[in-house]
């Protein structure tokens, strides 16, 4: 007789359940942990491989409830290849410890620190000029402002 398969999905949350969406699409934060069964498991030191504890997590930053300021700021303390644009969504990931909980956790203090700087800063930020932002976070017509054509001067 064959195995039972593996579940696909295994859900876990540390908030109240009624803060839970059943349909992830609708949470502002959704976690990934990929789960493997490996008969190598269980090494001497206890640990496991980097690739079982590596988690990502997925921010939708219109559901954070932060200003267009703020907004503003967390996307340009992010670098540019951890935020799409067009779904909104900023990505992070860590394997920094050996348990997917902990990283869990890391990647929460890390959110937490990126809205708390927004909040902080999100004014300062404003009011930077563009050429103090980096690239990504400056407004679409930044470089003809600040090129003038020699032709016609």
């Amino acid at each position: 007789m064959p195995p039972p398969p593996a579940p696909t999905t295994h859900s876990e949350s540390w908030v109240p359940a009624s803060h839970v969406s059943p349909d992830a699409d609708e949470n502002a934060l959704q976690f990934r942990t990929r789960f493997y069964l490996d008969s190598t498991m269980g090494s001497a030191d206890g640990l496991q491989p980097e690739y079982q504890s590596k988690v990502q997590m997925t921010v939708q930053l219109e559901k954070l409830g932060l200003s267009e300021a703020e907004l503003d700021r967390v996307i340009a303390v992010c670098p540019a290849r951890h935020y799409d644009r067009r779904k909104g969504e900023l990505k992070l990931q860590t394997n920094k410890f050996p348990s997917p909980q902990q990283n869990k956790s890391e990647l929460r203090r890390m959110l937490d620190a990126l809205v708390e700087d927004a909040r902080e800063n999100a004014e300062s930020h404003a009011q930077a000029p563009d050429s103090e932002k980096p690239l990504h976070a400056r407004s679409p017509g930044w470089r003809w402002e600040a090129h003038t054509s020699p032709v016609g001067s």
